[in-house]
């Protein structure tokens, strides 16, 4: 009984080094396939739901709010409570 559990203990440990192994092929043609995207000039990542067009269409109507991007976005509410980012209250 105790050689059979050896076994199967040997055997569970062969197919965890196998799916590791494998997994590590993975990630290795996954980094590979985006790094030639990335030379050959392919934006990663994913599209706009608006185009550059559509953007100052709804920008340019006074009733649609346009969500800031989020790099602006501590500035914009910053903005909203009159606060100025470099620390001077705004009246």
């Amino acid at each position: 009984m105790l050689d059979c559990l050896a076994r199967i203990e040997m055997l569970i440990a062969f197919l965890s080094d196998m799916a590791e192994d494998e997994r590590l092929r993975i990630l290795a043609r996954c980094m590979g396939g985006m790094a030639a995207a990335k030379a050959k000039g392919i934006k990663l990542g994913r599209k706009p739901k608006l185009t550059g067009h559509h953007r100052v269409y709804v920008a340019s109507r006074s009733d649609v709010y346009v969500m800031p991007s989020a790099s602006s976005v501590p500035t914009a509410a910053m903005r909203c409570l009159s606060i100025d980012p470099r620390g001077d209250v705004s009246d």
